[in-house]
């Protein structure tokens, strides 16, 4: 029995030609029959004087925000770091791993 290929049965001396066609170019603007998805720019743009000085105000304010919840973060990093490795230590087994603080005497020759 013999192989055929997998290909529809099309008679060798039928040539097809497919015509293709250029695109057609949109003009500029929304497609007909549809609404445009933003509206001009004028119908946002602000008609009041802008106000430097509150503007500056809200500014630092903001940075002033910023910069405190990078402090606090800075400080809550470093006690938990400090927190971890007192862990550590005590989980290990080991004694004395908090550092006491012992006040320092005037010398004053007696002990």
């Amino acid at each position: 029995m013999a192989m055929t290929p997998n290909r529809p049965s099309v008679p060798r001396d039928s040539d097809r030609v497919v015509m293709l066609f250029p695109r057609q170019r949109r003009t500029a603007g929304p497609p007909m029959g549809r609404r445009p998805l933003i509206k001009r720019m004028a119908d946002y743009e602000m008609e009041t004087d802008d106000d430097f000085r509150q503007r500056m105000t809200n500014n630092m304010l903001a940075f002033l925000v910023c910069a405190v919840l990078v402090v606090a973060g800075v400080w809550l990093v470093t006690g938990i770091v400090e927190l971890r490795k007192v862990q550590d230590c005590a989980l290990s087994g080991r004694s004395g791993c908090r550092p006491v603080d012992v006040p320092i005497r005037a010398a004053s020759g007696q002990f």
